[in-house]
């Protein structure tokens, strides 16, 4: 029998979807031929550019390749790249499964993500009521920044995916990678989530 992370995630992701660049071209004010041509390996070798537009614009468009693979809609920005140097990007994004499911998507190019970082898609939730926060980067999650996600996870509604630098490259050469991914992240979720439920009853 199926534990019911898996359950979630095989609903979420039965199949990677093909982009559609006209609807998200319009609402992410990107170029079509951008987001339907990019390959994830171009994106992250953009990335290591040393300019901050070129960064910018790879990171957003990591974004959207994201909201692709996760079969969901383009919402809106929270993030410009513009607005960060090309250091972070954030989006909302709805999924097209039932029940509703509203994602904060947060993608940062930095070495390492700290509790800080972890702490601001957070601090979003409070007023945009996402049920997911996936929060994506270039480098590595510190070992208080995966502790923060726990606790946020415990104290609140919360789920709190993480994807970081040895994921991107995984799924740069394998798109389908993303299943199994997911599965992991759902399976911190499950563990994060088990409610220590006391006897209603005295023995």
């Amino acid at each position: 029998m199926k534990q019911n992370s898996e359950i979630q995630v095989s609903e979420i992701h039965q199949e990677i979807p093909k982009p559609i660049p006209a609807a998200d071209a319009k609402r992410s004010e990107l170029r079509s031929g951008e987001i339907y041509e990019c390959s994830l390996s171009q994106i992250l070798t953009e990335l290591e550019s040393s300019s901050k537009q070129t960064c910018g614009k790879a990171l957003e468009l990591l974004t959207i390749h994201f909201i692709h693979l996760l079969d969901l809609d383009f919402e809106a920005w929270l993030l410009r790249s513009t607005e960060s140097e090309g250091v972070e990007v954030g989006a909302l994004a709805n999924g097209r499964q039932m029940p509703f499911s509203r994602w904060l998507i947060q993608c940062r190019n930095t070495d390492q993500m700290d509790t800080g970082d972890i702490a601001t898609a957070v601090g979003r939730s409070v007023a945009f009521k996402p049920t997911i926060i996936l929060s994506v980067t270039t480098g590595c999650f510190t070992h208080q920044a995966r502790h923060y996600a726990s606790r946020a996870m415990q104290l609140t509604s919360l789920q709190v995916l993480l994807i970081d630098a040895t994921d991107l490259r995984t799924i740069a050469n394998d798109e389908m990678a993303i299943e199994s991914m997911l599965n992991r992240e759902m399976e911190q979720v499950s563990a994060n989530k088990q409610l220590q439920v006391a006897p209603l009853r005295a023995r």
